[in-house]
């Protein structure tokens, strides 16, 4: 695993170098938040360092597309952030919804949604428990690409999701968080959940951190390149 960070560090050095205005960073010290922008025309306000790892991985390298990318339809976002994932999102979707429970992440969010001119995404304050009371609520028929990224929230979310709902889930693409004793074990059942619910599975590695991954789930045998 040392390894793996190391060469990961690496290789993202140059990207955050030369695909994002690196010289704003240090004024991050003094007065925050500094917008940045980054090669592709997007343009985004950050509070830290760690923004700046999750646009590299979200925008540059497009972490939640490695095996599978939005091409049109709806798109859900649950743990938006910055809304990073949501402006990228939108080039293809229809439609996105963002969901962020922070406060002060869902004020970034919006500020980014306006500097990059984006009319696509709805974005709400609100922490998300159930997947049935949200498709239900928002009248969601179908989800082209549900992304999840919710600190562990993800297990409760999908833990009463009913058969009727997830049918109506193209692609989902999680960050996977196992923090807790049991939380192995319940990862062991989402992913038995939705392999009920005849989705295909494919786990991808966290370089750095042996208690994170990505987990893609979709209804068809195949994964795009």
């Amino acid at each position: 695993m040392i390894y793996s960070a190391l060469k990961y560090y690496l290789i993202s050095s140059p990207k955050i170098l030369f695909d994002m205005e690196f010289y704003k960073i240090p004024f991050l010290i003094i007065n925050k938040p500094q917008v940045i922008n980054i090669r592709g025309g997007f343009k985004f306000y950050i509070n830290n360092l760690i923004d700046v790892w999750t646009l590299k991985e979200i925008i540059l390298d497009r972490q939640y597309e490695k095996l599978f990318r939005v091409d049109g339809g709806e798109v859900i976002d649950i743990g938006a952030g910055l809304g990073d994932f949501s402006i990228l999102a939108s080039k293809k979707a229809e439609k996105v919804l963002a969901f962020e429970c922070d406060k002060k992440r869902f004020m970034l969010m919006n500020k980014n949604l306006q500097a990059n001119h984006i009319s696509k995404v709805s974005g709400f304050m609100e922490k998300v428990s159930s997947l049935d009371e949200l498709f239900k609520k928002y009248k969601v028929r179908n989800c082209d690409f549900l992304k999840i990224d919710c600190e562990g929230a993800e297990y409760k979310i999908f833990q009463s999701a009913s058969r009727n709902t997830l049918s109506k889930i193209k692609k989902i693409a999680f960050e996977i968080h196992i923090f807790k004793k049991n939380d192995y074990e319940k990862y062991l059942e989402l992913k038995r959940k939705l392999k009920r619910n005849n989705f295909l599975l494919k786990e991808i590695a966290n370089p750095v951190h042996t208690n994170l991954c990505y987990l893609f789930a979709q209804r068809s045998a195949f994964f795009e390149n």
